[in-house]
């Protein structure tokens, strides 16, 4: 029981931090994260985009038949 007690207290006690965050890091992570989100949006748009464009020229064309009947 002590055991688990202490690991409760070593898990929630907040100590200090010893560390430097500069701007430049912050930027680059920045940098990166907007990076990453852009290229997978470019990523799945552009195969989104030539599939509807495929089947929307069958629709169209199988509605040209169906006008032409």
């Amino acid at each position: 029981m002590k055991i688990f007690l202490l690991a409760i207290y070593l898990i929630f006690i907040t100590l200090p931090a010893k560390s430097y965050f500069d701007p430049g890091t912050g930027a680059m992570i920045v940098q990166a994260i907007v990076a990453f989100v852009s290229s997978i949006i470019i990523f799945f748009s552009s195969p989104i985009y030539h599939i509807k464009k495929f089947y929307k020229k069958i629709k169209d064309k199988l509605k040209k038949e169906k006008i032409e009947k």
